[in-house]
């Protein structure tokens, strides 16, 4: 019985096999889609059929989309042709002779045509996919993966207005272009405003030498293609009509800067407007499985992440397929009605109808590589939105604003509100206004400090420096508000510094509840921001709004650097007490005098063996008190030793005395680093309990300081147990100002640690004479911010440039410019720096002396033995002692004429003990 179920379990799974079947997914290539691309990964080059091949695995290999017995296949025609009529010809052979399910189609199938997948999705009723702008009025039925482009002419429109833009050049490459740029034309021609045409043939010369020659300053690129965009904009730098006078908008969606074009771009100064897909990452879960990181996905050509998404989207349509058919034929879900059909015979007309397969490709609604997928009845994507970027120089990615095609979907989406009346928004980025802010701000190098060159003390000099020029300052803020200047575009704002009067950051007054400080300026409305090293603490962010962080401002210790101080002469007698090393003085005499015993009186051992003449007669001092003391010593420090006890007892005692040598070494060797690198200890706190749990440490703050204030006023356990520590601690550990507390870090007889922000710390650390020293541990995590008045306008277009200049590390260069690169201390060489972590001649200092003491001590031994002792009569001595006893020469004659073979094993003698018996 049960041979027959398994018979039936195995007929049923050959029978599923036997009607799974092959789905493909076709495209019809063209020159340059078929060839290797120039974007490369880490693991090398990628064209477009490899994009496809690798969708098609992904949709594979999750059984939701297929069943674990149907894959996915992408097959490809490759061609190129000359006419529209050739291009139908090559799609009905590829239709018929392949059977795809899916089929996209290129342009670059055929250069000179246009929208081609519109035409053949006109001849049949199955699912033509189209990842190419397209043009304007055709009636395709394709489902669309580029915007279609009435939808790009109302975006592109929205910019125009946007910029209030007059005149301008619209540069376009190709035939669709111009026709669907022909409705903003029309749109302008009503406004009155200058257009001009001028169609790019591949002539970058001529193109540069009419739009100098124009002196027009606003440009428009459209393009059919990324690449002929970024040709363009690669001979614009070099013909000089990119640069810092002109305005260009890229009308090509995602056309990708790669480092090098951005650093060229960003040389030259020119003002750029580039359109991006607005894609959320963390919202999807299917990525190619070859991509090495996901991060470099966004820099993949636009064409590149359209397909990918044309085959997710066949993915879904088949899912939706899959599920309608468990009713019909659970056995078989995929049949010959999947694959798209023939072209009707003499006739290139629609059928009336479209195919399930299609129908059920727009059901569904995900997010694909190019943001929200999804198409309405006639296969035009919708529900998607834009992002529009501007700027200059290194701000050439700030955002401006965000085009959506349907907001209502784009507040259900994100569940906000869309800030704006039209599909254009760009109210969060323009809430600045175009007014002069005044920004409140405190000297603390290097936030903010006064410029020391030639011109501005000649300026100061001859009272020409206005009070508020903010030229007249220089440092990390002056930067900081510069770059937010440029990245928040849509602010327009300017500013002027001013020094806050009181000098003090920001506290509020116990009974009164108001604030002084940088905080009671922008509190009480005479300041816009406030902007220096202002931490975000919950007091503050009761009455004042921040921005989001632009700097982590931990608290961390500023203590002498470990290769400047110095350590304790006998640091390497501290792994052991007093009492341990006195005991073990002890245990080594006692162990000494009871080796020394042992020899002197056991049978058995030298000294009683050469006195009876079996063994050497030098051999009797093998073990007095000296040579014993010695053998102990060299055991100890696992040295050899010239000879070892003879007899059983002292054996015993030996093995014991080495067992406990090496529990006292080891215990010894793994307390030694501790003691030796005392100095280094202060610079690897982590935490606030350990620097109070130090008792080598005197932990001080700057009274009535930022870090003062915020431990007073914290509800922390730990901050309330350590405000307490140095409030009450005597001698006192508060500072009047940091530079009393560097002072006290440099006081040799002092070890004090000045708590306090790191980078405000990091940059005293850097200043001559470089022995000073952060700890790598952050005892408390804080950041700084701007600070604004409650509910301003300014909170979100600053927050966002911040977000923004943090996304593209332009902070992080300000912090090494500031920090870095003004370092006096970066010229140390790797042996200066690794005095931190590695031993250095001052933690060995006692080591040294010690050595030094034992090699003095030596040689005046060495003295008084040479003067003092007679060489010759020591000679005599040995030569007598090395000189065997005639009893003990007989036995060993006998022993040798017995392992010859010449005498008989009768001893000459009588042997004085049983075991030498044996051993004979």
């Amino acid at each position: 019985m049960a041979s027959f179920r398994l018979f039936i379990f195995i007929i049923s799974i050959l029978f599923t096999f036997s009607n799974a079947k092959d789905v493909l997914f076709g495209a019809i290539l063209g020159k340059d889609s078929s060839s290797t691309t120039a974007y490369s990964l880490p693991s090398g080059f990628i064209n477009l059929e490899q994009v496809i091949e690798d969708a098609t695995r992904v949709v594979t290999s999750n059984y939701s989309f297929l069943t674990s017995t149907h894959q996915l296949k992408a097959t490809f025609e490759r061609d190129y042709k000359d006419s529209l009529f050739e291009v139908m010809h090559l799609a009905c052979d590829t239709i018929r002779t392949n059977r795809p399910t899916y089929l996209i189609v290129l342009e670059d199938v055929c250069p000179g045509c246009s929208d081609l997948a519109s035409y053949v999705s006109k001849t049949t009723e199955g699912p033509i996919i189209s990842i190419d702008p397209g043009q304007v009025g055709t009636g395709s039925r394709a489902l669309k993966m580029y915007p279609p482009q009435s939808d790009m002419i109302n975006f592109y429109m929205d910019i125009l207005k946007y910029y209030k833009w007059r005149k301008w050049t619209f540069v376009y490459d190709h035939g669709e272009m111009f026709n669907n740029f022909l409705p903003i034309k029309a749109w302008a021609d009503t406004q009155q405003f200058n257009v001009t045409f001028e169609p790019f043939e591949g002539n970058l010369d001529m193109l540069a030498q009419r739009i100098r020659k124009r002196d027009d300053a606003n440009i428009f690129l459209l393009t059919a293609t990324e690449k002929a965009s970024l040709d363009i904009i690669l001979g614009g730098i070099d013909r000089g009509i990119i640069s810092r006078k002109y305005h260009w908008i890229v009308g090509h969606l995602d056309v990708v800067l790669q480092s090098n074009v951005r650093e060229r771009l960003e040389s030259t100064g020119v003002y750029m407007t580039r359109f991006k897909m607005n894609y959320t990452m963390e919202w999807q879960y299917t990525f190619p499985s070859f991509s090495d990181h996901q991060a470099i996905l966004h820099e993949w050509p636009l064409q590149y992440r359209l397909a990918f998404d044309a085959v997710l989207a066949s993915g879904y349509g088949l899912m939706k397929y899959r599920l309608e058919q468990l009713h019909v034929d659970p056995n078989n879900y995929y049949t010959d009605a999947t694959v798209i059909d023939n072209c009707p015979t003499g006739s290139y007309n629609r059928k009336p109808t479209m195919s399930k397969i299609y129908n059920y490709t727009k059901y569904y609604n995900f997010e694909g590589l190019t943001g929200n997928i999804a198409f309405n009845d006639v296969g035009d994507r919708v529900n998607y939105s834009i992002m529009v970027h501007a700027g200059i120089g290194r701000t050439l990615d700030q955002l401006v604003g965000e085009w959506a095609e349907n907001p209502n979907h784009w507040e259900d989406r994100y569940k906000l509100k869309w800030e704006s009346h039209g599909r254009f928004n760009t109210t969060r980025y323009e809430q600045g206004g175009r007014r002069k802010l005044k920004v409140v701000s405190i000297k603390v190098p290097p936030f903010l400090m006064d410029k020391d060159d030639v011109l501005y003390r000649t300026k100061r000099d001859t009272n020409y420096v206005d009070e508020y020029d903010r030229d007249r300052y220089k440092g990390f803020i002056v930067d900081l508000l510069e770059e937010i200047k440029n990245t928040a575009k849509g602010i327009d704002f300017d500013y002027d510094i001013e020094l806050v009067p009181d000098g003090k950051f920001g506290t509020r007054k116990p009974f009164s509840k108001t604030w002084n400080g940088m905080i009671g300026e922008v509190y009480r409305g005479k300041a816009d921001i406030a902007a220096g090293p202002l931490t975000i603490r919950p007091d503050r962010v009761q009455d004042v709004d921040f921005t989001s962080a632009f700097m982590q401002a931990d608290l961390a210790a500023l203590v002498h650097h470990p290769s400047y101080t110095t350590g304790d002469v006998l640091s390497f007698l501290y792994p052991f007490s007093l009492w341990v090393w006195l005991l073990n003085i002890v245990v080594f005499v006692v162990v000494s005098l009871i080796i020394y015993g042992i020899n002197y009186f056991d049978p058995y051992e030298w000294r009683l063996t050469a006195l009876r003449g079996d063994a050497y007669e030098e051999n009797m001092d093998n073990f007095n008190l000296s040579n014993t003391m010695w053998f102990l010593t060299s055991t100890m420090l696992f040295q050899s030793f010239d000879t070892s006890p003879r007899s059983n007892a002292g054996r015993v005692m030996a093995i014991f005395w080495w067992a406990f040598v090496v529990i006292m070494v080891f215990l010894y060797i793994s307390n030694l680093p501790f003691f030796l690198q005392s100095t280094k200890r202060l610079t690897g706190i982590r935490s606030m309990d350990e620097m109070l749990d130090r008792y080598d440490v005197q932990p001080g703050i700057v009274a009535s300081g930022s870090t003062f204030h915020l431990l007073k006023k914290s509800k922390d356990q730990t901050l309330n147990r350590f405000f307490k520590f140095v409030e009450y601690a005597n001698p006192s550990v508060l500072v009047s100002s940091t530079e009393q507390g560097i002072d006290l870090v440099r006081d040799k007889s002092r070890r004090f640690a000045l708590v306090g922000e790191s980078p405000v710390l990091a940059f005293h650390a850097s200043k001559d004479p470089c022995d000073l020293h952060v700890t790598i541990g952050k005892i408390y995590r804080q950041s700084y911010g701007l600070a604004i008045r409650k509910d301003s306008p300014l909170k979100e277009p600053l927050s966002h440039a911040i977000e923004l200049l943090i996304k593209n590390e332009q902070l992080h260069r300000l912090e090494l410019n500031w920090w870095q690169r003004n370092n006096r201390c970066g010229n140390m060489t790797t042996w200066e720096k690794q005095g931190i972590y590695s031993f250095t001649s001052v933690d060995l200092y006692g080591i040294y002396i010690l050595l030094a003491l034992s090699m003095i001590a030596s040689i005046v031994i060495f003295m008084v033995e040479f003067l003092c002792c007679d060489s010759s009569k020591h000679q005599k001595k040995s030569k007598k002692r090395n000189k065997p006893s005639s009893k003990r020469k007989e036995n060993e004659q006998f022993t040798l004429s017995v392992i010859n073979g010449d005498r008989t094993p009768e001893p000459p003698m009588i042997l004085s003990t049983e075991k030498e018996k044996q051993w004979l």
